[in-house]
């Protein structure tokens, strides 16, 4: 007789039952809470320096080694370093894996083996600019350290193995001397934010682009854009703008064909629309008006690509037909043959004009002005005939709601891991519709709920199939937070760290098992995109820009218990389409809560919303600003609104009252 699956249960159904038991036990979701329902997952992670043509790969028992051709069961043929050969050790009962000083490119695992009670410690790491490995292990009161080339390897002293370490790690505190600071309450969010863009950064070859590693280094896959768009919006949230610009060159000068589309196999429709949105975000938080001057042709090509699809559409279709006006292309390069008029097109198209219009009023001379004012026109033409499609399409009569992905679909779902259409909706198309910002309120909770209350999700993350698969997941996180569901937010932030990350080294893969006793491990291999949602998501978490609108949020989605007694939550160099800003939050003994916010300049252009989640939840009771009363706050949404500052410097001071 078969032993029970643990796993059915969560797999059929149609509830969220781990993210409700995380939400159900009150307080804001935690690391902790998500981790302990779920086996750990462990599987490979991977070494090399910025520049390497190629990465080490390091298992879970700490072998180190290349690849196997091809790529199967064998992981690794061959092995450059096995600590069980030198210490004559069986496998380890017990194992700790995590990286040096919690962040940086350098494997850090300690092992216990029953066998015969032997512990070990095993550092290892690529150079930093350079290809040779080195590695360390050791036990009780002797160890080895040494070089490993295409010679074999080469015993050095422990002093040089540190020497060469400290040279790692001075070589990365200089790559993030300018980057966006972050200190809060919760080291492990630090460090998965560092580890993650450190990790993502040693993928690429330079500003070379490469979705992952294992079967994602292959050459074909190389130009997909999300591993390029990811990569820039990651580096343009962090304030790491020279790279964003280097990411961006690299792929409009190497990968975009004279007719303005992809030179990669299967491009969705939506990437063009991201591509302009990237271009468009990196010029407003570099301010470098030279750079996107220069840029210019390279975005008339995507636009004219875009417009000619348009065009195709408006002239197709009668107005009366839900077609008309919408782009026909393909949602994704798995599914690149299965091209229709996919609304995630035409949301992304509409973002993507309306940026590059809004950037090039502000950034352009007068010829660029006038062609932002001709994209914008198209935009908002465009949003009225997707509007009146979705207006047509939108099934009412289920609950919630049904908003297809596609114009005409009419067959609503059942549950979203029902088929391969209906699992590739839950995962991308609808994140897509969603992090575009461009749904009425009614068409975006209905996707969210209908994904929630349909088995789309795992601890807040996504399901696909009978797996988890997160790479969009930080456009659908975007989406949750612009409709201000903070603890759905949450939920999925540490149920990414927790379900679809591998313990203290950060490493993201695209797919992971549910399924897995004692230890789950990776179904699809490391990627890029997933390796970056952690950081995408902390930075949001803490700083958010209204898309459409001049507001900036300050903690909109951190968790309460940050703001409990004596805590304190600071960024620094914080990039935002009006400059940088700074602020430092801190929690009283007496419930009070300051807060110390810098700004560019006194004429700051937009409204300010600091929000603060104390742990009792309780209301404000009176505000100051820079030792004035402030009227100008909501305690039911627990944030102080500064409309317009004309100070630079701003100290708030929010008071509440005694449980």
């Amino acid at each position: 007789m078969s032993s029970p699956d643990p796993a059915a249960s969560l797999l059929t159904s149609q509830a969220d039952v781990l993210g409700e038991r995380v939400l159900g036990a009150g307080g804001d979701p935690s690391f902790e809470a998500c981790a302990a329902l779920l086996p750990p997952l462990v599987a490979y992670t991977f070494l090399a320096g910025e520049g390497s043509s190629d990465v080490v790969y390091a298992e879970p028992d700490g072998r180190l080694g290349v690849l196997a051709e091809p790529y199967g069961t064998v992981r690794l043929d061959p092995v450059l370093f096995d600590p069980r050969e030198i210490l004559s050790a069986g496998e380890p009962t017990a194992a700790r894996r995590g990286l040096v000083d919690g962040w940086l490119p350098a494997i850090d695992y300690a092992f216990t083996s029953e066998a015969n009670g032997q512990d070990w410690r095993e550092v290892a790491f690529v150079a930093a600019t350079g290809e040779e490995l080195y590695a360390s292990l050791r036990a009780g009161e002797g160890g080895v350290a040494c070089r490993i080339g295409a010679s074999g390897q080469t015993p050095i002293a422990t002093r040089e193995f540190d020497a060469r370490l400290g040279e790692l790690r001075d070589h990365w505190r200089r790559a993030f001397a300018d980057a966006m600071e972050v200190d809060v309450p919760e080291p492990r969010v630090t460090d998965a934010c560092r580890a993650s863009l450190v990790r993502a950064f040693i993928s690429h070859n330079g500003p070379k682009p490469h979705y992952g590693v294992g079967l994602y280094r292959n050459p074909k896959d190389d130009a997909f854009p999300p591993a390029t768009l990811s990569t820039v919006n990651a580096c343009a949230e962090w304030n790491l703008l020279a790279r964003a610009r280097a990411h961006l060159d690299y792929y409009l000068d190497h990968l975009l064909r004279p007719d303005g589309t992809f030179d990669y196999y299967g491009p969705a429709v939506s990437e063009y629309g991201q591509m302009l949105d990237a271009i468009a975000r990196t010029a407003r938080r570099s301010g470098d008006a030279g750079w996107l001057r220069g840029r210019v042709p390279e975005v008339e090509r995507i636009v004219g690509h875009l417009l000619a699809l348009r065009r195709d559409g408006q002239g197709k279709w009668p107005k009366d037909d839900a077609r008309h006006g919408l782009l026909l292309g393909s949602p994704e390069a798995d599914t690149r043959k299965e091209v229709d008029y996919y609304y995630s097109a035409d949301a992304w198209t509409w973002r993507g004009w309306t940026e590059i219009g809004r950037v090039l009023l502000e950034m352009g001379d007068e010829a660029m002005k006038r062609r932002g004012e001709e994209l914008l026109a198209e935009a908002a033409s465009l949003r009225a005939d997707t509007e009146a499609s979705l207006a047509k399409c939108v099934i009412a009569t289920t609950e919630p709601p049904f908003v297809p992905p596609v114009a005409g679909f009419d067959k609503p779902f059942a549950t979203m891991t029902q088929d391969t259409f209906a699992s590739y909706t839950n995962y991308r198309y609808w994140a897509e519709m969603l992090s575009a910002g461009f749904l009425r309120p009614e068409w975006h909770d209905a996707i969210i709920e209908y994904r929630r209350q349909r088995g789309g999700e795992l601890l807040g993350t996504t399901r696909f199939l009978d797996r988890l698969d997160d790479w969009p997941y930080a456009g659908y996180a975007h989406g949750l937070l612009l409709r201000d569901r903070v603890r759905h937010y949450l939920l999925g932030f540490y149920g990414h760290l927790a379900a679809h990350c591998m313990g203290d080294t950060f490493t993201s893969y695209e797919q992971v098992a549910v399924r897995g006793a004692p230890t789950r491990t990776c179904v699809a291999d490391y990627c890029v995109p997933a390796q970056l949602v952690a950081p995408l998501m902390a930075r949001w978490m803490l700083v958010f820009e209204e898309p459409d609108a001049d507001v900036l949020w300050l903690c909109r989605a951190a968790p309460r218990r940050w703001l409990e007694p004596g805590k304190r939550i600071a960024v620094r160099r914080a990039p935002t389409r009006w400059g940088l800003v700074s602020f430092a939050v801190e929690a009283g003994a007496d419930g009070s809560v300051a807060a110390a916010i810098e700004l560019p300049r006194a004429d700051f252009p937009a409204e300010i919303r600091l929000r603060l989640r104390r742990p009792d939840a309780q209301p404000f009771r009176t505000v100051t600003l820079n030792g004035q009363p402030h009227a100008d706050f909501d305690p039911q949404g627990e944030f102080v609104r500064i409309v317009r500052p004309k100070a630079r410097s701003l100290d708030v001071l929010a008071a509440f009252p005694r449980s």
